[in-house]
Formats: C-alpha cells, sequence, structure tokens
C-alpha cells in the first residue's frame, strides 16, 4: 500500500499496525487484518519511533522534542511529554517504565508508563533504535564513532559497552540472544546476553542493515539498500533468502499471526506473510 511519506516507525497494538511518517507529521494505522486504512492522526513534529504494549502507543517525535501517548483502541491523545534531549530516538517500554533515548547529546529519562514526567540521567550512547530485554536496556551507538551498543541494566543503570559493527542503528532482543544490525557493514551482530560475548557476525544481502523482528522463529532483517527483507536462521545464522519490497526497507514488525510489516522510505507499506509466501 503506498501512502507517501517518508515511513519508519512500526509496532503493533490491540489489532493495529501504528506507522510513522516523518516528513508528514503524522501516524498512519492500519488494521492488521484486512490492512484497511484507518484515519491519520497528527503528532508534533517528525515522529520517528513508535513503540507499544496492548493498550498503548508512545511516538517519539524527533524534530519535537516530545513523546506522545495514545490510546491505542480508540487512538484518542492521552499524554504529551518532554523528552530529556531534543533528539529522541530510543523508545523503550520495560519493566512498567517508558525509556526515551536521545540521539544528539546521549541524555536519557524514565518515568512510570501511567506518568508523564521524566527522569533525566546521562548514558555514552547517541542512540539509534532501542530494545529492552535480559534485565537491560540495549542502545546502539548510532550517530556516534564508537560502534558499540550499551548495555543499561534495568535496576542500577550501570552501563556496559559492547563493540559490534561500523554505525549500529537498531537493538534487539529476541530468542536467546540480542541482535544489533550494523548499517554500514551491513551485518547483524548476535551478543550473549548475560556475558556480552559476541557470538556471530552475519553478512546480510542488499547492504544497510535496519529494522529487526522475530516471527515464526526466523529473525527478520530489513535492507535500506536492497529494497528487501532477509530471513536468518537464528540458530545457524545462516540467511535463508531475501524477498524483495517496491522501496528501500526503513523498519519492520511482526503482528500475532506472525505476519511482518515493512515501512519503506519511499512511502510504501508492504506485509509478508511468510507461512504462504505471498505479499500484499
Amino acid at each position: 500500500m503506498h501512502v507517501g511519506g517518508f515511513l519508519d516507525g512500526i509496532a503493533y497494538s490491540n489489532g493495529t499496525m501504528w506507522i510513522s511518517d516523518l516528513d508528514g507529521n503524522r501516524v498512519i494505522r492500519l488494521a492488521a487484518e484486512d490492512a484497511r486504512r484507518r484515519p491519520d492522526i497528527a503528532v508534533p513534529e517528525g515522529p520517528l519511533t513508535v513503540v507499544a504494549t496492548e493498550r498503548s502507543v508512545w511516538v517519539a517525535s524527533y524534530n519535537g522534542s516530545v513523546v506522545t501517548r495514545f490510546t491505542s483502541a480508540n487512538g484518542a491523545r492521552d499524554a504529551t511529554i518532554p523528552t530529556p534531549g531534543p533528539r529522541p530516538c530510543g523508545l523503550v517500554v520495560a519493566a512498567g517504565r517508558l525509556w526515551v533515548l536521545d540521539q544528539s547529546d546521549g541524555s536519557a529519562g524514565t518515568a512510570d508508563v501511567a506518568g508523564a514526567a521524566l527522569t533525566r540521567f546521562d548514558q555514552p550512547a547517541r542512540a539509534g533504535f532501542a530494545s529492552g530485554g535480559f534485565g537491560a536496556i540495549w542502545v546502539p551507538d548510532f550517530s556516534g564513532s564508537s560502534r558499540t551498543v550499551s548495555r543499561i541494566d534495568l535496576a542500577s543503570r550501570a552501563v556496559r559497552r559492547i563493540a559490534v559493527g561500523n554505525q549500529p542503528i537498531m537493538a534487539l532482543a529476541g530468542g536467546d540472544s540480542v541482535w544489533v544490525s550494523n548499517t554500514v557493514d551491513a551485518t547483524v551482530t548476535r551478543i550473549a546476553p548475560r556475558t556480552g560475548a559476541v557470538r556471530a557476525t552475519i553478512r546480510v544481502p542488499g547492504g544497510q542493515t535496519g529494522g529487526l523482528a522475530f516471527a515464526r522463529g526466523v529473525l527478520w532483517v530489513a535492507s535500506y539498500g536492497g529494497a528487501s527483507v532477509a530471513a536468518i536462521d537464528p540458530r545457524s545464522g545462516a540467511v535463508l533468502g531475501t524477498v524483495a519490497v517496491p522501496g528501500p526497507a526503513e523498519n519492520i514488525a511482526a503482528d500475532p499471526a506472525g505476519n511482518l510489516w515493512v515501512t519503506q522510505a519511499d512511502g510504501t507499506v508492504t506485509e509478508l506473510r511468510p507461512r504462504v509466501g505471498s505479499r500484499r
């Protein structure tokens, strides 16, 4: 479906895929069951990252320095939260708290998911798209030069930095590992979450890796450079194959049925159905 704009962030909540349009200052909503279009929602300038629980959706406005919270059932806006830094990018809901991580100055903030005020703290990563899991928040240093992902302990906020590839853009805690996509290298790094050891570095066809998702026991990787999505066996690291999409693939998310939704920089959303190999 071509909906226009520059599409990036995507998340599932309560039967709906929520998709951010960075240029259009809106969130596009599609019914996960049949891709039926629901009314768009205006958001502050530069919506980038979207995260969700079953009841709520949070959207980080990269150019607006706020996070907006919506009720997923009806799309009602129920909070606007100023962010700790000017360029919010990393957005995670973990252990009953919202974590916001900034790309420009390394600041971060955390708040109870029911609250509207963030407590600021500092961390070293110029954040890309972060993930929560294994007792920590995992933050790729996207616009910095360290080639690391930071592990921030949920309880103590102690930081450990782990070497990965060049310009890591996204982390995903899934299966028994943490996965990091490295944009410049077109690789995915697999990390043992307890020790921080690098288990594997997987080269992805197409170039400029981006979004990551798990569905049907497979790791799926969006490729901006290849306008494709790659399927990776998480046990062996083998690339099982690739699927072409119409435009440069930015991000990817799975719905509860195991179908994949891919956002593209040309304003296209593509739904992939791995079970039957069809595309809509």
